[in-house]
């Protein structure tokens, strides 16, 4: 299949973002209920019996991933699980609400999907619920959220969890939660402890300013929910943090490498994995990112991606990040073996033109939606502005199908004006030239 046909519509369907709002209001919604227990008449024989059966015929199947842990918990132990969650619902809540909440459009967001539509330098926005994949993960979620009894059977944890190691950021955000104390986790503060160079320097960074860096945020703005660690601190300390890119010399700059984490709340390796429901497999892969100052070099992956800006900027342009279609007219395309080359030739006025700042205040800059293959980046920026707020950055972050094709994120390799990779950059910049290369998406 042509990856020009792997986003929900083609690409000409997409206006400016000036316009956008205009051209979609009016047009039928498009969330998803899910199925509702029936009521018997008030002269049924049996109305408990008929009640039972009717939620028992109506209620979703979920079939959850093989590994959930169904250990017997003493109490105690289930009093902490039951807290974790009841913050992991409301998390799901705030995130599905924020979907479906009219804001420049008549039943969702309007989301950047194109910092710079290659042509006039206009970004390009849509009503984020017209994408069928995030209808779906709406509607699973909402499933969810429904049916608390029947999803919590896919819901673990972690304590034991065996895939991979998972961490709490700090000894101190531990010991503030007593959920996390519990389940306790080694802590990203004793995996940076010992790195070496910059990535050591950097991930010590990170973990010196995490809670700080939590705190100086808001989903108040976009959302009547608290999502922040403010608001569910239980949820942000114990939830299982990665240092994902740490150990991975692609990824390229040592100092993102360090200064950057995410944790996972539903999906694949989360806190809830549910593998499908009602026989639809569910793509829905809900968590959290955070970073410190540094460039996440240009990126890209088969799933589609959505970000909710929670990070309060010391001044207007402190983060900021691009995300342009793979088949933008900026970039170089060449079809290969199998996929594309992108190239995405050097550039002086490509950080003026490209990188937008975030902020969740903002209607235009607080959601993006990335389609497949989508290019991007995010640059978060020293300190700046008045007060002591540290310099780092965390969103709210979603996959919409992680369960069909790679889910592998690729960086793209930097090369020289010929096009020939280089070897052993450990720096890239948002005007360097790179590569991205590209893989088919098979539908």
């Amino acid at each position: 299949m042509d990856l020009h046909h792997t986003s929900a519509t083609p690409h000409q369907t997409l206006l400016p973002l000036a316009v956008c709002a205009l051209v979609f209001f009016g047009l039928a919604g498009c969330k998803s209920q899910p199925a509702r227990e029936s009521t018997p008449a008030p002269d049924s024989p049996d109305t408990t019996a008929s009640t039972e059966k009717a939620a028992a015929q109506e209620a979703p199947g979920f079939v959850c991933d093989d590994d959930i842990d169904t250990r017997e918990l003493t109490p105690k132990e289930q009093a902490l699980a039951d807290e974790l969650w009841k913050q992991t619902l409301e998390y799901l809540r705030g995130f599905t609400t924020a979907l479906e909440t009219s804001r420049l459009c008549l039943d969702s967001p309007l989301a950047m999907i194109q910092t710079n539509d290659g042509k006039s330098d206009d970004p390009q926005a849509r009503c984020v619920t017209r994408y069928r994949d995030v209808e779906l993960m709406a509607k699973h979620v909402n499933w969810v959220l429904d049916n608390p009894e029947l999803a919590r059977t896919c819901f673990d944890v972690q304590k034991n969890y065996e895939a991979f190691q998972l961490y709490t950021p700090t000894e101190a955000m531990k010991q503030a939660s007593e959920v996390a104390a519990w389940i306790d986790r080694p802590t990203l503060e004793e995996y940076h402890a010992d790195k070496k160079g910059k990535v050591g320097k950097a991930g010590r960074e990170l973990v010196e300013n995490f809670e700080a860096i939590l705190k100086n945020t808001n989903s108040t703005a976009f959302v009547d929910a608290d999502m922040t660690y403010q608001g569910l601190p239980d949820l942000w300390a114990a939830v299982g943090w990665l240092a994902f890119y740490a150990e991975n010399p692609k990824a390229i700059n040592e100092r993102f490498r360090g200064g950057y984490a995410y944790a996972e709340v539903m999906g694949p390796w989360g806190l809830l994995r549910i593998k499908e429901i009602e026989g639809e497999l569910v793509g829905a892969e809900i968590g959290m990112t955070i970073q410190v100052e540094s460039f996440y070099p240009y990126h890209f992956h088969h799933s589609q991606e959505l970000y909710m800006n929670i990070g309060k900027p010391s001044c207007p342009k402190q983060n900021t990040f691009m995300v342009m279609h793979w088949d933008n007219p900026s970039f170089a395309q060449k079809r290969t073996d199998g996929g594309w080359n992108v190239g995405v030739d050097k550039d002086k006025h490509r950080k003026a033109t490209w990188f937008r700042p975030t902020s969740p205040s903002d209607p235009n800059e607080w959601i993006a939606y990335y389609e497949r293959n989508a290019i991007h980046a995010t640059h978060v920026g020293g300190k700046c502005g008045k007060g002591n707020a540290p310099s780092g950055f965390a969103q709210v972050w979603a996959r919409t199908s992680s369960r069909d094709n790679n889910q592998t994120t690729k960086i793209c390799v930097p090369v020289d004006k010929k096009g020939n990779p280089l070897e052993g950059v450990t720096e890239v910049t948002e005007t360097d030239r790179v590569v991205c290369n590209l893989e088919d998406w098979k539908p």
